[in-house]
């Protein structure tokens, strides 16, 4: 392989008047190669050089104008003020500078491609005016102008939200060229510009002053430029090419044919024709179930290349940067080492991960009777980090303990105690989300500042300082001492916003020689670059090329009309940077995630497609599937069996919870009953199914007990609930009663959600949800004054009732049964409530007996259970027994019914469950683990972790 740069060092090395000449790159990382080819060309020829000047691109524009870019957030600060003056509606900075961002890039294209902005943000309210201005626009421009104005005539306010939105846009349309012409004098007048704002000046400026006259003054001595690998080129810079290649001061070296490349070469020829390479590049496309997995692939792939070949010419291209740790964890000690040339971004870090929580922290404090909380899940984020984790004393580490049994859903500020770390970060700061305050913000900055200090000075001092983290925690103290200097008066969120803006751009750079070892690297850095050797990561489409249709306030047409890019011209430019790439490799490896969970699609980038179906006869395609094992756990079909496995069974107490496990999931079983394994708890963020069913219950419950039992402060889990033989006769005075007192029950539904979730507060759609269980509720009340019909009461026989254990199929079973009451005299009922997708039907003495074992069922086992369980009571000797099950399901559109017994339907399934038991008693059947399909229980199950399903649910 000849790299296209060497060929470029090769052309020129030997020339007289090398060292007068100014070497211009697209990036750093061109630069730095070049420089080392044409070292090794001297060194070869063992010539000495007097070596040129190099640059890049943009600083060429700056060093050629004395001027420099400003950072985005002063252009954003400058903006704001030329634009409150032209509208009088203006927003306030806070909603600003989320869309203003949309104006800066539109000015940006507006200068780089040297468009007439008076033209572009033409004031379309006016047509005739519009057509008389523009008597020499060409047709194009006039007509996608006229299209425009015809969309967003001007009408009159009529309340209609789209005619506002076309109103809005037209009163900003028709301020932007003012707000352009404004805001370019701001920033003369204060020495600043933005990147398309120096471009256009100095392209502007070549038109009155003689391009030699420019160059010498920047670059004394300089006898001419030579540009370099550069494709794509703006307006201004073909500009001032011309001026320069006109005056005989520029040289043009183009690399690999394309639409941009063509185009620049009939404008400026090139100084050489390049060579490419003469053999079929061979591509392996391969397919990876998992994003960690490709970095795995690796190693493997290293071994596939000679040992000379695995340092400068071969590169790592992440397609997704988020990917950078996995493949510097996976890859193998390299001869030489390896350059990550992109940095450790600030994103990627625990520090930022951190300050990311802390900040999360801030922004969800809550205020109590004069007591400050923080959130949960902040609080387990943040005491979960490795770097407070490595950092926290041992009495701090008892309080972190306490606090996570404890289990609240807001923690008080009283529960952190005042260790040097908890006390840095436990402190409340943004106590008023809605105030734009500097004062506010000024105070968030100083909490930051502080708790970096405290932090860092921590971890400076501990016995195997992380020197990364210090690094970032440098760095991220200067990122908030340059925000908080600007003292902005804005709300919490904007702040946060700018500052992850700042920090968006910070990485710190890995130590080490960038000219040797294996290259890792993103795809803009590979431009002008050649590898014989080349693993690109994450190449799936909608990540390479990554999808991003620029938000812009000039509409499609005008874009296209005036010359300005479009998202089909960043489409082209990336196919150029691909196939430019991977034009002289000898192997190129596309790795790309298949899995289809989530928003990912599995798909593969274009690019693969296109080589595939259009390049076959250009490329040596090889296509593969990897099978990786990231989880690292050797699943098999079935838990096998022991014989004290079989004499835990037989001598087990069974509940109908206990046996649906074992009809869900043996496995499940095995690790729930037989190894009394249990989930670690977690808080809950809001009502999940079971809980909202809890409380259903519990609200039931308390109602039928009584008065006393209702009342909302009443500490429900302290009471006596499973005390047996609990009668009582609840009239028809007493129900009547609490359908007028909706009020009272949500206060008591309010009361055991606040417990359920040990949280301070009930908000969001748990408030809905209350509402929901309110409803249910008193319904219940409803269904059983239904039943009463003109009787005067009715009796309660048991609830939350501890049932004496019976034998059922040989083995023992007990349970508690909701609610057993009587409306008739010589009838029993057993009552559930379900709060599910239960159906009633499931209880009628002619559903199918094979259906009761069925998981999707488990309610009819459930109350064949209870049967057995009340019938063996001598409470209720004699007794008919009927069941009724209060379903949310179905409640609110038919009424309860009352289900007799058949001894048939209860043969059956008891026959039923004898073959069961044998089954889960046999030694030679292990504990199998369902089929992992649509549908299955795997994707909620407690015990996933360690049973090595992963579960296909979507």
């Amino acid at each position: 392989m000849n790299p296209f740069l060497r060929q470029v060092a090769l052309h020129y090395y030997s020339q007289e008047g090398l060292g007068e000449k100014i070497f211009v790159f697209p990036n750093r990382r061109s630069l730095a190669f070049f420089r080392k080819h044409l070292c090794d060309c001297a060194a070869e020829d063992k010539k000495t050089l007097l070596a040129p000047r190099f640059t890049t691109i943009n600083d060429f524009f700056c060093t050629m104008t004395g001027a420099s870019s400003s950072d985005r957030i002063s252009l954003l600060l400058e903006l704001y003020p030329v634009y409150s003056k032209l509208n009088p509606k203006a927003e306030s900075l806070d909603d600003f500078i989320f869309w203003g961002d949309v104006l800066l890039s539109d000015f940006d294209d507006v200068d780089k491609y040297r468009v007439d902005a008076r033209m572009l943000f033409a004031n379309i309210a006016d047509l005739k005016a519009l057509k008389d201005d523009f008597e020499y626009a060409d047709k194009t421009q006039l007509a996608a102008i006229e299209k425009l104005a015809k969309h967003f005539k001007t009408v009159p306010h009529t309340g209609n939200p789209r005619k506002d939105v076309k109103e809005n846009f037209l009163q900003i349309w028709n301020i932007l060229y003012p707000l352009y012409t404004g805001f370019r004098e701001a920033l003369k007048a204060k020495g600043m510009a933005y990147e398309g704002m120096v471009y256009r000046d100095l392209a502007d400026r070549l038109e009155e002053t003689p391009v030699t006259d420019v160059l010498k003054g920047a670059y004394p001595g300089a006898g001419g430029c030579v540009f370099v690998g550069l494709n794509a080129l703006n307006e201004c810079e073909k500009a001032v090419m011309k001026k320069l290649h006109n005056a005989g001061l520029a040289e043009f070296c183009w690399d690999y044919d394309g639409k941009f490349i063509r185009e620049n070469m009939a404008l400026f020829p090139s100084a050489f024709t390049p060579e490419i390479a003469a053999a079929k590049p061979k591509v392996h496309i391969c397919s990876v179930p998992s994003a960690t997995g490709q970095a795995k692939l690796l190693p493997g792939l290293l071994a596939r290349v000679p040992e000379g070949e695995r340092g400068l010419d071969f590169a790592v291209v992440l397609a997704d940067e988020t990917m950078l740790m996995p493949v510097l964890n996976s890859l193998p000690h390299c001869e030489g080492g390896v350059n990550v040339t992109m940095g450790y971004p600030m994103g990627a870090s625990e520090w930022s991960s951190l300050m990311h929580d802390v900040l999360a922290l801030q922004t969800h404090l809550r205020q109590k009777g004069g007591e400050w909380f923080f959130y949960h899940r902040n609080v387990h984020d943040i005491v979960s980090s490795a770097i407070v984790q490595a950092l926290l004393s041992e009495e701090e580490k008892d309080k972190v303990k306490e606090i996570v049994q404890a289990a609240k859903y807001y923690i008080p500020q009283s529960d952190f105690g005042d260790g040097p770390v908890l006390n840095a970060i436990f402190r409340p700061v943004v106590k008023d989300l809605a105030s734009a305050s500097a004062a506010q913000t000024d105070a968030l900055a100083d909490y930051l500042l502080g708790a970096t200090v405290t932090l860092a000075s921590l971890l400076r001092g501990a016995p195997q300082a992380d020197v990364l983290q210090l690094d970032f925690a440098q760095r991220y103290y200067c990122a908030v001492n340059r925000l908080r200097d600007l003292a902005l008066p804005v709300l919490p969120r904007t702040w946060i916003h700018l500052l992850e803006q700042i920090l968006a751009g910070i990485s710190v750079p890995f130590e080490g020689e960038p000219l040797r070892g294996l290259q890792v690297m993103g795809p803009l850095e590979t431009r002008a670059l050649d590898f014989k050797h080349i693993v690109i990561l994450g190449a799936n489409e909608g990540v390479f090329p990554r999808i991003s249709a620029s938000a812009s306030f000039v509409p499609a047409e005008l874009r296209i009309a005036f010359g300005l890019p479009t998202y089909e011209r960043q489409d082209a430019v990336w196919e150029y940077y691909f196939y430019r790439m991977i034009a002289r490799a000898e192997n190129v490896w596309m790795l790309y995630d298949s899995r289809t969970e989530g928003l990912k699609t599995g798909e593969e980038s274009r690019y693969a497609k296109q080589l595939r179906y259009l390049y076959s006869d250009r490329f040596d395609i090889e296509e593969s599937v990897a099978q990786t094992d990231v989880s690292g756990s050797d699943e098999v079909e079935e838990i096998p069996k022991t014989q004290e496995d079989i004499d835990f069974i037989r001598n087990k107490e069974f509940s109908a919870s206990s046996l649906s496990k074992y009809i869900t999931c043996p496995a499940q079983f095995y690790y729930a009953v037989i190894q009394n394994l249990e989930p670690e708890e977690e808080i809950k963020e809001t009502l999940d199914p079971g809980t909202l069913g809890s409380v259903c219950h519990d609200t039931l419950e308390a109602l039928y007990e009584g008065e006393e039992a209702m009342k909302s402060d009443k500490d429900f889990d302290k009471r006596d609930r499973k005390k047996k033989g609990f009668t009582r006769t609840v009239t028809k005075d007493y129900l009547q009663g609490w359908l007028k007192r909706e009020a009272d029950v949500k206060r008591k539904v309010l009361s055991l959600i606040r417990h359920k979730l040990k949280s301070v507060e009930v908000v969001g759609e748990d408030l809905v949800t209350a509402d929901i269980i309110v409803r249910y509720v008193l319904r219940v009340i409803e269904s059983d004054l239904k039943l009463m019909g003109s009787r005067a009461s009715f009796n309660i026989l048991g609830l939350e009732e501890p049932m004496n254990t019976v034998e059922i199929a040989g083995h023992k079973f007990y349970g508690y049964i909701d609610r057993i009451d009587s409306f008739d005299d010589g009838v029993v009922r057993v009552v559930d409530y379900k709060t599910g997708s239960d159906k009633p039907e499931v209880l009628s003495p002619t559903y199918n007996p094979a259906k009761v074992l069925d998981r999707k069922y488990k309610a009819a086992l459930q109350f064949f259970i209870y049967d057995r369980l009340v019938e063996a009571d001598k409470r209720f000797a004699g007794k008919e027994v009927r069941n009724a099950m209060y379903a949310m399901g179905s409640f609110f559109k038919e009424d309860v019914q009352s289900y007799p017994q058949d001894e048939d339907f209860n043969q059956k399934v008891e026959e039923a469950l004898e073959a069961l038991f044998a089954d889960m008693e046999n030694p030679d059947r292990g504990f199998a683990r369902v089929e992992d399909k649509m549908g299955s229980p795997c994707a909620y199950c407690d015990f996933k972790a360690i049973c090595g399903r992963t579960s296909k649910e979507r």
